[in-house]
């Protein structure tokens, strides 16, 4: 039996697979909990027992781990000495790292030796990044010494858009593809016959699309003028980037898209414009990455469940053979496209599931027997 846990910047996901006799993968359950307060270990047995489970019976856990620096690079197991390492990375992720440390500490505590524990880094899917999306223009000894590269991020979900755009796809072409996960935290990816070209995370997952408290861009020189001149400290900075900007931070009360969609406040009605604006920039961006486009896939808690959000940031794209069907953007349950006849590329809605990509990593590097 697989666990997944899935740490992410609002919520932890759990996930229970069992693997057949025929190699089949069976979904035992999920749940989804808030970040805050909780039991890990009681929480875990919790989920376990509300699926008649055992814990005795689960062979490996999959870890989510948004940024693996140049430590972890793909699905790794977990040894003391990478435990010993981990907190190098906390820095560089610092909503998502710690949470995931305590969580793979207390899945260490609760299960046997026996019971596999494996890391399954985020930034995974971006590691083939072409050196000129991923290089900052910064001194070779410095970005060498330092590893300052753009590592991007939500790579399960962008990979897990991938396959699904090619299972369900209407399109004869399926070469040029902008994925967009829009949750909590935003990113959008340029892909290529598979191969990530762009992203719009770097470093850590603070660069790019604003998103609920994260800013997103922004000139390197403001954040030297708050330290220097503002007479803010790093830690100061840190917790205003991430923590109080985004949708938070420009609104002056909510990091709830649908809050904001359904308030009257000018401060909201400016939120969201420059969330859609710069969704709106990236896209065009990335069509010229990728030297046209055949079709546009929206995932994450805003992008598939969000109609108006979908219709803010395509209804003006016709210039680039864009066309959404409001009635079917509007109507569309779950999966779905949401083009119309008239556009020349296929725009479609995907229900992400990150714990179904965090199995098959087991199950393709680890699970040598069916469960």
């Amino acid at each position: 039996m697989i666990l997944t846990i899935n740490t992410g910047s609002s919520s932890v996901k759990l996930g229970c697979f069992l693997v057949t006799s025929d190699a089949e993968l069976m979904p035992l359950g999920k749940t989804s909990l808030p970040v805050a307060n909780l039991d890990i270990r009681q929480q875990i047995l919790q989920f376990l027992t509300q699926l008649n489970q055992n814990p005795r019976d689960v062979t490996h856990v999959a870890h989510r781990l948004v940024h693996g620096g140049q430590l972890v690079t793909g699905p790794t197991p977990v040894t003391a000495h990478l435990i010993e390492n981990l907190p190098r990375l906390d820095s560089l992720a610092p909503l998502h790292n710690v949470l995931a440390t305590s969580w793979l500490r207390a899945c260490l505590r609760l299960f046997d030796r026996s019971c596999q524990q494996l890391l399954v880094p985020d930034m995974g899917f971006f590691t083939s990044l072409p050196m000129i999306a991923r290089s900052y223009a910064l001194p070779a000894t410095v970005s060498d010494r330092y590893q300052l590269v753009r590592y991007g991020f939500h790579g399960l979900a962008h990979e897990f858009m991938w396959q699904d755009w090619l299972a369900r796809s209407q399109s004869q072409v399926k070469s040029r593809l902008i994925s967009l996960q829009l949750g909590a935290g935003c990113s959008i990816a340029a892909i290529l016959e598979g191969q990530p070209l762009d992203t719009s995370m770097g470093f850590t997952p603070l660069e790019g699309l604003v998103m609920a408290t994260r800013c997103g861009d922004i000139d390197a020189g403001l954040i030297l003028w708050l330290q220097q001149q503002a007479g803010m400290s790093p830690l100061e900075v840190s917790r205003l980037l991430n923590e109080e900007s985004g949708l938070l931070g420009v609104s002056g009360f909510s990091s709830d898209m649908q809050v904001l969609l359904d308030s009257n406040m000018v401060s909201a009605r400016e939120a969201v414009d420059l969330y859609v604006y710069r969704v709106q920039k990236y896209i065009g961006a990335y069509i010229a990455v990728l030297g046209g486009l055949d079709g546009i896939i929206f995932g994450g808690g805003v992008g598939a469940q969000s109609p108006r959000i979908r219709d803010l940031v395509l209804r003006d794209m016709s210039w680039a053979g864009i066309e959404i069907d409001s009635a079917q953007n509007q109507n569309l349950v779950g999966s779905g496209v949401i083009s119309s006849a008239l556009s020349s590329v296929e725009i479609r809605v995907s229900q992400v599931d990150e714990a179904l990509m965090l199995v098959q990593a087991v199950v393709s590097g680890f699970l040598s027997t069916p469960d």
